[in-house]
């Protein structure tokens, strides 16, 4: 019995997983990207028919949805289920490092999650910091992980959908996303507050800091005091970068100007200030994320076809579509970064080296800084025989003054404000220094990888990111990234017009061809060359005719999903074989005709 529970994912007390398929799975990067066992769900006669009633599914208990103050009662059905999972399937073929995980508790489906391969991308670029965004526009309870990018735009890990919002729930939303991951934890976690999540992160994720979403504790300070002086008060001590000491003096003083001694919400969140207040997060990575309010684009789009009571598969679809919208964004911004130069406002060398490295909205949030440190002046100055002191004041602010070690060798900049720990960029003070000590360029430890215009493309950030691997992995994994960055700028082009993406389509045909041939060619000795894994067969390369077969075997399989589940075409979902890179801009290129 205990062999067999292993063997199929029983837990014993009544829930089973169905995991996705890892059957000739090559990944681009495996240590990023591993699958779990193969999946029974679809083949009904396979031994998995034992151990999950399919006709049971979706036919106990009704699903809650929620949708504001509202509760409406909804069923998802087993056609329901084996649909969406035929188009996860179906998705796999175009993107074999996709990974997908469900929960079946008591024969219906309790919890579902998917993370694409630009998901797993970015989580291994920026997964170090991720808010964790919940919504109810559908029959279950939808949960988007998300982060920043190196744009400051959003990107997204993962999406999951829950039967219900528990502790256990949560930690096996979770520990899913760290085993896809690498059991690499994000450094700081953004939720709104829930309770299931609190505590499912303390269980689940131990080592990150968790912070509270600073847009929703705004709205309960308006529900507790409808004024807007004390909202501005509120959002000092909650945002403003004050010292452990003056966050009690405002905090004290905005107590007794509104009186709210007796009040049990100001009581509460004084307990968790370590939660929610900027004095608390000094020195702790969060990329200045503060808010879950990342994803109100998808949002949107959901709530929108909400009340069309979409099927399962539908729902995933249309959260594909909005997914794929947020990577043509990333896509345009990345064509504009490297065929539009920065206009310069200052001739200062620092600034030229900063409009080169950063991206554009990391150089203008960088140009923010240099005007700041026009304020800036020396107070005193006191010089080591390797390390020179400064301690600077500000004429904005003068009872603010920051103290900075400055090393000649390397050079290297330290500063008390510790802005550059939490945020990633350099303050105003270590500006000012530079300019003091005449440096011509930032100095590299002033200069976060994740923040650059290279950040997908090299392999500093992963390196200091993940777990120890060897370096052959690493160089795929610059490979990859390099590569995903000049396709999402190709995708944007190519989904312009029909005469650009024509072109881009027969010469993407061409080229996979061309690196096809040049993969199993047996010359290549080096597969890991183009980041590609070569299939071997007794020793030896696969023989054209059987890569044809290999092909045929494949079309045929792509024909009986088409057959056995009809209700994909039915539901305006396409499963023909397709490039990725292909399918992103026919998608945008139809979203933007729209």
């Amino acid at each position: 019995m205990e062999e067999w529970r292993k063997k199929y994912g029983d837990t014993g007390n009544g829930n089973i997983f169905i995991r996705s398929n890892s059957q000739d799975n090559h990944n681009v990067f495996p240590h990023v990207v591993q699958t779990r066992s193969r999946s029974s769900f679809l083949n009904r006669n396979s031994r998995a028919k034992q151990v999950v009633d399919h006709d049971r599914i979706g036919k106990g208990k009704q699903l809650n949805h929620t949708s504001g103050a509202a509760h409406c009662k909804a069923e998802i059905t087993v056609s329901e289920v084996e649909t969406a999972l035929a188009y996860l399937r179906t998705k796999k073929d175009s993107d074999s490092n996709l990974f997908y995980e469900t929960k079946i508790v008591e024969g219906r489906l309790a919890s579902l999650f998917v993370a694409d391969s630009v998901a797993q991308l970015d989580y291994a670029c920026f997964g170090d910091v991720m808010a964790v965004c919940r919504m109810n526009s559908y029959k279950m309870h939808f949960v988007i992980l998300a982060g920043l990018n190196h744009h400051h735009q959003t990107c997204i890990f993962g999406c999951a959908l829950l039967h219900d919002e528990t502790v256990e729930a949560y930690s096996w939303l979770f520990q899913t996303l760290l085993h896809v991951m690498q059991g690499c934890m994000p450094k700081s976690v953004v939720t709104d507050g829930h309770e299931s999540v609190c505590k499912a992160i303390k269980h689940a994720l131990p080592r990150s800091r968790h912070r509270l979403c600073a847009w929703h504790l705004e709205n309960d300070a308006h529900s507790i005091v409808d004024d807007p002086s004390f909202i501005s008060d509120f959002k000092v001590c909650m945002l403003e970068a004050l010292s452990l000491d003056d966050f009690e003096v405002k905090w004290k003083v905005m107590v007794g100007k509104y009186k709210l001694f007796e009040n049990s919400w100001i009581h509460s969140m004084y307990e968790k200030r370590h939660m929610w207040a900027d004095a608390y997060f000094k020195g702790h990575f969060c990329a200045g994320l503060k808010s879950t309010r990342l994803c109100e684009s998808i949002y949107e789009c959901l709530s929108r076809f909400a009340q069309h009571k979409l099927k399962l598969c539908q729902f995933i679809d249309l959260f594909d579509k909005a997914v794929l919208k947020l990577r043509w964004n990333e896509g345009k911004v990345e064509y504009d970064a490297t065929s539009e130069s920065f206009a310069l406002s200052t001739r200062v060398k620092i600034e030229k080296h900063a409009a080169e490295v950063f991206t554009r909205e990391s150089y203008r949030m960088f140009l923010s800084e240099m005007w700041l440190e026009t304020h800036l002046f020396v107070l005193n100055k006191h010089d080591g025989s390797n390390i020179r002191k400064y301690r600077l004041g500000s004429s904005k602010h003068h009872s603010l003054a920051c103290d900075i070690m400055f090393k000649p060798s390397g050079p290297s900049i330290k500063c008390s404000c510790l802005k550059f720990e939490t945020t990633g960029f350099p303050c105003c003070h270590a500006i000012h220094i530079i300019k003091c000590e005449q440096l011509e360029k930032i100095p590299r430890d002033l200069i976060h990888p994740r923040w650059t215009k290279s950040a997908k493309s090299t392999a500093q950030f992963w390196q200091g990111f993940l777990p120890p691997v060897s370096n052959d992995v690493v160089t795929r994994m610059m490979r990859y990234g390099n590569l995903m960055s000049h396709c999402l700028v190709l995708s944007y082009l190519g989904s312009k017009s029909d005469q650009i993406f024509n072109l881009v389509h027969n010469r993407l045909q061409k080229l996979m061809h061309e690196i096809k041939e040049l993969s199993f060619s047996p010359h290549a000795s080096n597969s890991g060359a183009l980041g590609i894994p070569t299939k071997v067969k007794d020793g030896g390369p696969v023989s054209r005719s059987e890569r044809s077969k290999s092909d045929d075997d494949h079309s045929r399989n792509v024909e009986q999903i088409k057959h056995k589940y009809p209700k994909l075409i039915s539901a305006g979902i396409s499963v023909a074989d397709k490039c990725p890179i292909v399918m992103q801009a026919t998608l945008c290129n139809s979203s933007d005709k729209a």
